[in-house]
């Protein structure tokens, strides 16, 4: 799609070698939650639907989530601590472009979908958990809790899924550290990428002083506690991990014309509102620091390794 317009863009067809195909081979463009057909007899049966039902428009997974927990309704950002490290916010429209991973147009002319975002958020600690034989994520954010923030000193670069020549890696590992400081470095730096990405967002001025969690690992709160205190505020969060069909949901109540009020006792997430650990304010604040300028320092170090990558 056109960032400018919201329609097919023709430079995105040409570019990707299918100029001959270009608009025409693909269908309208129409807001989510309107009827685009019904089902057919055919496709009926292979679903096990009655025939004829109507078929409405849906949206990407993050979108049809932030619709669920209505987080433009109530001006809210979202964190979502899954596989990828997703955090986004829909803002008026900024001219010129702010410097963000993402800028999408999603339907509505004044408004954008503005993402900041790194291949990998809750990767790490599912790699970390195959490294060290420990049954799943949950288990390592055990392991980590067992130790003080900062880990003594070790730090990890939480990119194991790499991304624009970043690779993850421990930084000041020493003989004493122990598999509960890899873990601890590992999870507090999952943590504060996120935090880093918000603070990039925030930057742009765009409204990200209010922020929801989504995700597998919203399920934890201890990690949403600690986001919390990297950002240096609470944050809500939404531990239901069907928050995508939950939109998807929404969607199909909106093609029925069933309003807002209606969807919302039913249909619209549930969220509760976890608070920083007051007593760790400064460390926090001071963990943040020195991990942003790990990353900004670190990067002439990834240049030259990818450089070096035949």
């Amino acid at each position: 799609m056109s960032i400018a317009t919201g329609t097919w863009s023709q430079a995105a067809f040409d570019a990707s070698g299918i100029a001959d195909l270009g608009p025409r081979a693909f269908g309208p463009l129409v807001p989510s939650g309107e009827v685009i057909g019904r089902l057919r007899p055919s496709e009926a049966a292979l679903c096990g639907l009655p025939a004829g039902i109507p078929v409405a428009m849906g949206a990407i997974d993050l979108l049809a989530s932030m619709t669920a927990i209505c987080a433009e309704g109530r001006g809210r950002a979202v964190s979502v601590f899954g596989t990828w490290c997703v955090n986004a916010v829909i803002g008026p429209v900024i001219e010129p472009k702010p410097d963000v991973a993402a800028v999408v147009n999603f339907g509505r002319a004044d408004k954008r979908l503005y993402m900041e975002n790194s291949p990998s958020s809750m990767a790490n600690i599912a790699w970390l958990a195959g490294v060290l034989g420990l049954p799943d994520s949950r288990a390592v954010v055990d392991l980590a809790m067992s130790v003080p923030l900062g880990a003594g000193g070790l730090r990890f670069l939480p990119f194991v899924n790499g991304g624009g020549g970043l690779t993850a890696g421990f930084v000041g590992l020493q003989s004493h550290h122990t598999r509960g400081d890899m873990a601890r470095a590992v999870v507090d730096a999952v943590a504060a990428l996120h935090a880093r990405h918000i603070a990039r967002l925030a930057a742009c001025g765009l409204p990200v002083s209010a922020v929801t969690v989504l995700g597998g690992g919203a399920s934890d709160t201890r990690l949403v506690r600690l986001l919390a205190g990297f950002l240096g505020h609470a944050v809500e969060r939404c531990a239901d991990d069907e928050t995508g069909a939950r939109g998807a949901a929404l969607y199909a109540a909106m093609s029925q014309g069933i309003d807002h009020a209606q969807q919302g006792s039913a249909l619209l997430a549930p969220c509760d509102t976890v608070e920083p650990d007051g007593a760790q304010a400064r460390a926090h604040a001071d963990f943040n620091a020195g991990f942003n300028e790990l990353i900004d320092t670190m990067s002439p170090v990834f240049s030259h390794l990818a450089g070096g990558v035949q």
